[in-house]
Formats: C-alpha cells, structure tokens, sequence
C-alpha cells in the first residue's frame, strides 16, 4: 500500500519553473508558502519533457508518498518534438494514467506560457497554436488549471525570448502560490 502525503503539493517542471523556483523559493528545499501545514516540493529539471512526467512523479511517491496535489508546469519542450496531437495524446495518457494510480491525488495543469519564439517550428502562429491546443487537453485531463493572464509574449518579462526574467519568474510562481492559496482555503 502506497503512502499518502495530503499536505504535500508537488510541482514538477521544466526550465521555467527550474529558474523560477530558484529565484523564488528557497528551494530545493521543501516549503510552506504560507499554505498552512501544506509543504511545497518543486521537481524542476532544465530540459524535462513531458515523456517524464510519470516517472518523476513516480520516484517522488516512492520516496515521499502520494501528494495531495500535483501541478505540471511542462510542455514547452515537447512544441516542435512532436505533432500537436501526439503531444495532445502524450497529456492526455500521463494525466489518465496518474488519476487510474493515485486517485487521492488532485491533478493541476499550469498552461505553457506564449513566447517571442518556439524553435524548430515553421512559424510564431505555428508554435502558438500548439501551445493552444496543448493547454487545452491539460484543462480537459486535468482536475483544474492556472492561466498565466499576466505574462504575454510581448511583455518585457523574457530574458531570453524564452526563459522569464526576475518578474516574470515571480509572476509565474505568484500566479500558481495564488491558485493553491486559494483552492487550499476551500479544501
């Protein structure tokens, strides 16, 4: 019988959320946020896609317990790796597949932010309608989501075209501290 951690909300993501934790929290280590007794766990690798989603999942289970609540900030890799419906089907088949295995666990998906530029695709319009469609099966497969209404492309939050500066980095973990604020006050 699997272990069960409730109070723990596990983030797993790519290089935005890496660089965004870092500049953040005090992380690696696990912290509070002021969520009460819910501990925050980041799980941030710089290249993850979403292929490892359920194994990071699973080595953290393995190590820790099933969490409470897991919010998945990836996606932005996958973009050009894929066609946009096996990236569709690569979100819809991890989400199932964690909901089938750890039931107990509330599953968020935190939309892939817009960009100034997605490598490897014909065009902006190209990787910006993936990404569309992309977070759109996360709020399908999903038990809830955060939209980031407050980083666009053309803001001056990239550093890079593609990795957030100082304020973006705070909006980004802002926007997901404000959505488990407020979800862990109704639950």
């Amino acid at each position: 019988m699997l272990k069960e951690s409730p109070s723990t909300i596990l983030i797993v993501g790519d290089s935005i959320t890496y660089w965004a934790a870092r500049s953040t929290l005090q992380w690696p280590d696990s912290v509070s946020w002021g969520l009460g007794d819910r501990r925050v766990t980041v799980r941030a690798e710089r290249g993850m896609k979403l292929h490892q989603l359920v194994g990071v999942v699973e080595r953290h289970i393995k190590n820790s317990g099933v969490p409470g609540t897991l919010v998945i900030c990836l996606g932005t890799n996958d973009l050009s790796r894929r066609t946009v419906k096996q990236n569709m089907a690569m979100i819809s088949q991890s989400i199932r597949y964690l909901k089938k295995n750890f039931p107990t666990m509330f599953i968020v998906w935190s939309d892939i932010l817009s960009r100034k530029e997605y490598s490897d695709t014909h065009s902006l319009s190209a990787g910006a309608n993936c990404r569309k469609a992309m977070n759109s099966e996360g709020h399908r497969s999903g038990h809830a989501h955060i939209v980031h209404h407050n980083i666009r492309h053309y803001m001056p939050l990239y550093k890079d075209n593609v990795h957030l500066n100082d304020v973006g980095c705070r909006r980004f973990m802002g926007n997901i501290l404000s959505f488990l604020q407020d979800f862990v006050s109704k639950y």
